[in-house]
């Protein structure tokens, strides 16, 4: 078992291939059970890779730094969203003001109700800075989060679960209300779920994910632009340190 873990550790494929490997089977088995909501492949890979990396005793510092080259295709799998908003622009157009309306008020409402559950839940004023931009893709978080004072690591936690929650609770919730505009399931599913949703709009239909990627990133420009001054407002008026 020692030497499974020194090599496991020295060698940097070794995290590559657990990151691919867990989410290709994840995403099979999501796809064989017909897309079920509690079997979302990034929730289940999540603990799969967790499961994983703690066997083989990979210090998760390392692990990340194997994965860096998924984290660089991040860059370009956001760039291709543009794709499908240009084959959608008609629609988006039409939709202007609503998209924009409903992105100030999605966007406030998603940190007003997150830091005013958990501080009434008697969360640290270090968990309600992170939760804050919990709604936001997590490039944007983490540089929210640094801005504001907040724990980057702890941000990038609440950005993930906020994804995965919103992605396996989305069509239920849609078939709940009975709601069938794919252009208003995906204002909802961006606004709230930035890109682990945005994949599960794109799942749903091309428009859905045209509105999921596109309210995703107006979103993140809203709160990027709009909490650290919000928070230096609190700050002066003495209502958070």
């Amino acid at each position: 078992m020692i030497d499974l873990h020194t090599w496991a550790v020295q060698n940097p494929t070794v995290s590559l291939i657990i990151t691919i490997l867990s989410y290709y089977l994840c995403l099979n088995l999501y796809k064989r059970f017909n897309h079920t909501a509690l079997l979302q492949p990034v929730m289940i890979s999540i603990v799969l890779i967790i499961s994983l990396i703690s066997f083989l005793e990979i210090p998760y510092a390392q692990y990340f730094d194997h994965n860096k080259i998924i984290h660089f295709l991040l860059g370009p799998a956001t760039v291709a969203l543009a794709i499908p908003l240009y084959k959608n622009k008609q629609r988006i157009r039409q939709l202007a003001i609503p998209l924009f309306s409903a992105v100030i008020i999605g966007g406030s409402m998603a940190i007003f109700f997150a830091v005013s559950i958990a501080w009434c839940l008697n969360a640290t004023n270090d968990v309600l800075l992170s939760l804050a931009p919990k709604s936001v893709t997590t490039p944007i978080a983490l540089s929210i989060a640094e801005s504001i004072n907040a724990i980057p690591s702890l941000t990038a936690a609440f950005v993930l679960i906020t994804g995965v929650v919103g992605a396996v609770v989305a069509e239920p919730l849609f078939r709940l209300i009975n709601e069938q505009d794919d252009g208003i399931k995906g204002m909802a599913i961006g606004i709230s779920a930035h890109g682990v949703g945005t994949a599960k709009a794109l799942e749903i239909s091309p428009q859905c994910g045209a509105f999921s990627a596109l309210s995703m990133g107006l979103t993140g420009a809203y709160t990027a632009l709009v909490l650290p001054y919000a928070m230096e407002f609190l700050r002066a008026m003495a209502l958070v340190p």
